[in-house]
């Protein structure tokens, strides 16, 4: 059998934008992992040649132990989101102070499943196979490149290069048929590749793409984190400066007093997920069955009923946060982040 490795990349929230939660960082201490055990690799998976990634959700109580773990996203292998979510949940740390107290925090960290003697390369089968699929787009053969794309998809072997690829032609597709929050999140799949990646020129296309799709939309911590990296790609200076002015942008819509609305939709999961730029907001439009929202930030865990016509206020200690909505697959709804309100560091106002 194939030798294993598995690689964690641990992401604390971050939305780069300077704000009074700045001031709380110098008496906040992170917690601290004692004891993080890597996944099995499915025996299954490994046979087969299969290469995957899996990125958890979870927050670390005041006692150090692992709750509330979610899967967020994955390549699709039902076998590496078990033992991810098996090997998470039994981590430990040290849990995180402000001011000398235990407070819950919230992370986000993405496990890649890679195999050491795998091809790191496409075969020239997948290869002729994406182009003749981007062909198909190009001519405007929609069902035809979806089909061929779900072939694609079901593919027995697949390697984590295959991976990004995929979701790369997959976000073309969606673009051509109009689903923009499905093309962000094609494309948000080819940057997490965490052990392989594209060459810097897709890797700083599919980025400047993503900013430009994440603005749009008001996911404006989202669009930071996506220019971030775009700086860390070699030869991204010309881009990265255009891109510039954008950013300024960001900064002053998120600082006005204009209601910034979001597009939102339960996906397959049931879930739908946004890293808030703002302390305070509230749901509108709702079509479809929504159940509970977490607030899942850098020092609190709150769950609460989705409703409308409620608005929530933040307190600054609870630092950086992201909604998490559930409900039923498909259901729509609008998220309005609106600027704090007085007083909301006592307590969030429901």
């Amino acid at each position: 059998m194939k030798a294993c490795r598995l690689f964690l990349l641990l992401l604390l929230p971050g939305l780069g934008l300077a704000s009074e939660t700045d001031l709380l960082l110098s008496e906040a201490q992170n917690g601290q992992p004692i004891e993080r055990v890597l996944p099995k690799y499915p025996i299954s998976e490994a046979k087969a040649g299969k290469e995957g990634w899996v990125r958890v959700d979870f927050v670390v109580d005041e006692q150090g132990q692992v709750t509330d773990a979610v899967v967020l996203d994955s390549s699709g292998v039902d076998g590496f989101e078990r033992e991810a979510l098996r090997a998470v949940r039994r981590w430990q740390y040290e849990p995180a102070l402000v001011d000398g107290e235990a407070v819950q925090q919230c992370y986000k960290v993405q496990l890649d499943f890679a195999l050491d003697r795998q091809a790191q390369g496409v075969t020239r089968r997948f290869a002729a196979t994406v182009r003749a699929i981007q062909q198909r787009l190009e001519d405007q053969q929609l069902d035809e490149a979806k089909a061929q794309l779900d072939a694609l998809r079901a593919r027995p072997q697949w390697n984590l290069t295959e991976d990004g690829w995929y979701w790369m032609i997959e976000a073309l597709y969606q673009e051509a048929v109009g689903n923009v929050q499905e093309q962000v999140r094609s494309l948000k799949r080819v940057t997490g590749i965490t052990t392989r990646r594209l060459p810097d020129e897709q890797l700083r296309y599919v980025l400047q793409k993503l900013f430009v799709l994440q603005t749009s939309q008001s996911q404006f911590a989202e669009a930071l984190d996506s220019y971030e990296k775009l700086q860390q790609v070699p030869g991204s200076d010309e881009v990265v400066a255009m891109l510039a002015p954008y950013v300024d942008q960001i900064h002053t819509a998120v600082k006005s007093e204009q209601p910034l609305l979001v597009e939102a939709r339960v996906n397959e999961r049931r879930y739908w997920q946004h890293h808030l730029s703002r302390s305070g907001f509230e749901l509108v439009q709702i079509s479809g069955q929504l159940e509970t929202l977490d607030l899942r930030c850098e020092r609190q865990l709150k769950t609460y009923k989705a409703v409308s016509g409620v608005a929530w206020h933040i307190p600054a200690s609870w630092g950086e946060c992201r909604v998490m909505v559930k409900g039923e697959p498909g259901s729509v709804f609008q998220l309005l982040e609106v600027p704090p309100v007085a007083g909301a560091e006592q307590a969030a106002v429901l």
